[in-house]
This record gives C-alpha cells, sequence and structure tokens, in this order.
C-alpha cells in the first residue's frame, strides 16, 4: 500500500505544480530518494475516522474527525486528527499521509498530504492485534511475520514543509484520494490471484488427503476460483497495457481495468470465506 500511495503522491504533486508553480514534486522526489536509499517501510494513512457521515469534514461538530492542518507556520504546519485501520501502522517507518475523499473551497485545511516517522511527537499509534502471541526472545537479526494495524492519532504533530507534498489545494484532493485507490486496487490484480493460487492447492490437498479429491463439486469450486484468479490477473494487464504516462513520468493504470479486476477479487474472496 504505500508504494501505491508514493505513485499516487509523486503523480499529484507533479500536477499541482504545474497548476500552481508550488514546489511539492522536487520535495517528494527528495523525500523519495531518502526513503529507497534507507529502504523504509511505509504505511498508507488514508481513512478519517470522518464522524457524521451525512456531513462534510468542515460541518462537523468536532472539526478534527478529519485530519486537518491548524497552523501554518513558517517551517511547517501543525496536523490535528486521525486516521484508522492502519495496516502495519504499529511498525512501519513512514506515515503517508493522503486525503480521504473529494473536497470543497470550504475544506482547504483538510486538503493535505504529507510524510512523518511513525515516532514523530503527537503521534499516538492505538494498535489492534490480529494475531497476538507470546512474548519470546531472540538474537538478531531476525525475521518473522504478523500482522497489526492502527488507529492512529496525530495530537498536533508537526511536520516541516520539506515532507509536505499538499496544502489547501482542495481542488486536487479528491484526486490524490481516488488515485491511490487506483493503484491499490491495479495492485490487487498481482497479489490476490497468488494468494488464490495458494488457496486452491491447499483446498486440493486436503480434499486428497479426505478421498474426496474428486468429488465433483468440490472440482467445481477450485475450477471457479481458477477462472476469477486469471480473470483478475488478466485486468492487472489491459490495466497496465492500457495505462498512461503522467506529467510525473508515473504511469498510471487504466482505471476500468484496476476497478473491474479490484472487484472479481473481492469476489474471490467472498469465494474464499464461504466454500
Amino acid at each position: 500500500m504505500a508504494n501505491d500511495t508514493l505513485n499516487a503522491m509523486g503523480v499529484v504533486s507533479k500536477e499541482i505544480d504545474e497548476a500552481r508553480g508550488t514546489e511539492y514534486h522536487a520535495r517528494f522526489l527528495k523525500f523519495l530518494e531518502y526513503y529507497q536509499q534507507n529502504d523504509l517501510v511505509g504505511n498508507a494513512a488514508q481513512t478519517d475516522v470522518k464522524g457524521d457521515r451525512s456531513k462534510r469534514p468542515h460541518e462537523q461538530a468536532d472539526l478534527d474527525l478529519y485530519l486537518r492542518v491548524v497552523e501554518r507556520k513558517k517551517d511547517g504546519v501543525v496536523v490535528r486528527g486521525a486516521k484508522a485501520h492502519n495496516s502495519i501502522g504499529p511498525y512501519a517507518d513512514e506515515l503517508l499521509v493522503v486525503p480521504t475523499r473529494t473536497l470543497t473551497k470550504d475544506e482547504g485545511d483538510w486538503a493535505v498530504s504529507f510524510a512523518i516517522p511513525a515516532d514523530t511527537p503527537g503521534v499516538k499509534l492505538v494498535s489492534r492485534a490480529t494475531a497476538p502471541r507470546s512474548r519470546e526472545k531472540y538474537k538478531a537479526p531476525f525475521n518473522t511475520f504478523g500482522i497489526a494495524d492502527s488507529l492512529t492519532i496525530f495530537d498536533d504533530v508537526f511536520v516541516p514543509w520539506e515532507r509536505v507534498f499538499m496544502c489547501g489545494e482542495w481542488e486536487n484532493a479528491g484526486r490524490l484520494a481516488l488515485l491511490f485507490a487506483n493503484y491499490h486496487r491495479h495492485t490487487y490484480c498481482g497479489c490476490k490471484p497468488a494468494v488464490t493460487d495458494i488457496i486452491m492447492g491447499a483446498t486440493a490437498l486436503v480434499a486428497d488427503y479426505n478421498g474426496v479429491g474428486n468429488a465433483a463439486h468440490i472440482r467445481d469450486e477450485i475450477t471457479e476460483l481458477m477462472i476469477i484468479a486469471e480473470l483478475v490477473y488478466a485486468s492487472g494487464i489491459a490495466a497496465s497495457v492500457r495505462g498512461n504516462a503522467t506529467a510525473s513520468g508515473i504511469y498510471e493504470p487504466a482505471f476500468l481495468y484496476s476497478n473491474t479486476g479490484r472487484y472479481l477479487a473481492g469476489k474471490t474472496s467472498t469465494m474464499n470465506t464461504t466454500s
């Protein structure tokens, strides 16, 4: 998700610069070089807690239900609010923040995008571990796997200007939000077929162990999964082939095909959980 966020940031920062003469893209490229050279891990922080869904950000009783800029300084901005459901947030190096929706001219304070280290003062991560384990001591280096997400609270967090890639350009907020989604849906077209292959293999093996590997209904279910997985992968290829280069030089996947792939991937996920 971090790669998807970085791609969207790169495209939109360049578009804002061309429209307004700002220098967001140069800042982004400098950050990207630092990010790559240090082999960092990023977290996509997009979803706001939203509050009353029938009201816009500037209409909320609590204006901090959507992340916003509360102070602009000579050397940076101060932000306040929260981002929810941040996968790997508790163990990411950088928080990559983008808007969650389109905004209006009354909502410039909410049109903000930036990157900030996850241990910056004022950042608080309320973590949820999906598979908690007992403590074990290992000698470094040691690689293991796990998953956790967080409600990431920004309690008057200072962000220096060199790490700000949008600030007040409300017209571009929706573009950034949807472009991240487009990149992420395109990513689904690669990862979900691979996951489905693993699930199909495990299913076939279990069926064989139980002596029902040739049962018609099981073969039908596995075949259906195979077809959908290949269609998802094909959608990803189509989105790539039909994609276009943006002013930043970053290619943008064809929206129709990446969304088609994501829809089918969701259908596959539903079958995986109900079969």
